[in-house]
């Protein structure tokens, strides 16, 4: 892999061997390094580069590389990331618009797949594909800059967020902190994601 700055600069490293047969001998060599299963070359790449120099790659650079999605019937194009829970993986993605469904599932054996959210996201973060995610878990990346909304025009199902706790006669002064606190963070979160959902 190559990377060449902006100013038309390699990035090489330095290698020195310090024993064996090689001991005293160094040489300079671009990142790089093997593809894992299911990889594509753009995430092997990616990956490399971000594991072996700390740069990283991020999703509007793999947008910029690969375009974005127009109908969900594209996303075959693109690699995906998806969720798994007790359930199985949820790489049926549903999308609605107009009153008009349209579903994609998303194939497994090309998928990059986890059963932890913050990874997901740390993935789609990082230029691994493209992922399903709660606008909920997202918002700050979407503030950032570091995620955007893609098919904007389509909607996928709502998830409604609820909080369980047990009723009786009297409820505990900390239940009612937290429900009050719940409420308004979800009230503030909501308005601040209002122009990403427009």
């Amino acid at each position: 892999m190559l990377v060449i700055s902006p100013s038309r600069h390699v990035l090489l490293f330095r290698f020195f061997h310090k024993d064996g047969a090689l001991a005293g001998r160094n040489y300079w060599a671009t990142p790089g390094g093997g593809l894992e299963d299911g990889e594509t070359f753009q995430a092997a790449a990616i990956r490399e580069l971000r594991e072996e120099t700390g740069i990283q790659v991020n999703t509007l650079q793999y947008l910029a590389t690969h375009g974005a999605p127009e109908h969900p019937g594209d996303l075959e194009r693109f690699d995906c990331i998806v969720l798994n829970s007790v359930a199985g993986p949820a790489n049926d993605w549903r999308f609605t618009r107009h009153g008009k469904v349209e579903n994609y599932t998303v194939p497994l054996a090309n998928a990059r797949e986890t059963n932890d959210g913050a990874v997901a996201r740390e993935w789609a973060v990082h230029g691994y594909g493209i992922a399903m995610k709660s606008l909920w878990d997202i918002g700050a990346d979407l503030r950032a800059g570091r995620l955007e909304i893609l098919l904007p025009e389509w909607r996928s199902v709502e998830a409604p967020v609820h909080a369980l706790y047990q009723r009786n006669r009297y409820m505990a002064p900390r239940v009612r902190a937290l429900l009050d606190f719940l409420v308004e963070r979800f009230a503030e979160e909501s308005s601040q994601l209002d122009d990403y959902l427009s």
